[in-house]
C-alpha cells in the first residue's frame, strides 16, 4: 500500500486496522503518488504533512444604491472612482462626493464582497468576492 493511500485513508476517516499498514508511514504528498482534481493545486504542509486541495475563484455582484435612496427611483452616475447614487432629473451638486456612493447588492446569506472601482468599460464599478474550495485528493498507487 502506497504512502498516498494511507495517508487518505487518514484524511476521510478510516482507521489503520481497517487495512494493513505498513510501519512508518507518516504522510503522503505529489511526490508520493496524490493527486488533485482537475483545476485544484496542491498544497503539502511538511511540518503537519497534510496535502490540501485547493481552488480559488471569484464572484461577481451587482452594485445599487444604499437606502434611503434605493427606495426612490435611481440612477447611478459612473464616474472615476465610485460610483454615486442620485435622483433622476435633478442636478448634480457642485461636489458630486455629497452623493451616496453604490453598495454591493448580493446574494442573502453571503458575505467578503469589496466593492471594486473602475472595473467595467470606462469606470463602472462592481463587487467581488474570493472564495475557496477544497477537495480530497486521490491517490494512485506508485
Amino acid at each position: 500500500m502506497s504512502k498516498a493511500v494511507v495517508r487518505f485513508m487518514a484524511l476521510v476517516g478510516l482507521t489503520a486496522g481497517a487495512l494493513a499498514v505498513p510501519a512508518g508511514v507518516e504522510a503522503a504528498g505529489p511526490a508520493d503518488g496524490a493527486r488533485c482534481p482537475s483545476g485544484f493545486t496542491a498544497e503539502f504542509n511538511t511540518t503537519t504533512k497534510v496535502m490540501k486541495c485547493k481552488k480559488t475563484r471569484t464572484e461577481f455582484a451587482d452594485v445599487g444604491c444604499p437606502p434611503p435612496t434605493a427606495l426612490a427611483n435611481v440612477e447611478i452616475v459612473r464616474r472615476q472612482g465610485a460610483d454615486k447614487c442620485k435622483i433622476p432629473l435633478t442636478p448634480l451638486p457642485s461636489n458630486p462626493a455629497t452623493l451616496p456612493t453604490v453598495v454591493c447588492i448580493a446574494l442573502p446569506g453571503t458575505s467578503g464582497w469589496a466593492l471594486q472601482t473602475d472595473q467595467i468599460g470606462s469606470f463602472n464599478d462592481r463587487c467581488t468576492r474570493k472564495v475557496v474550495e477544497f477537495a480530497c485528493p486521490s491517490c494512485s498507487p506508485l
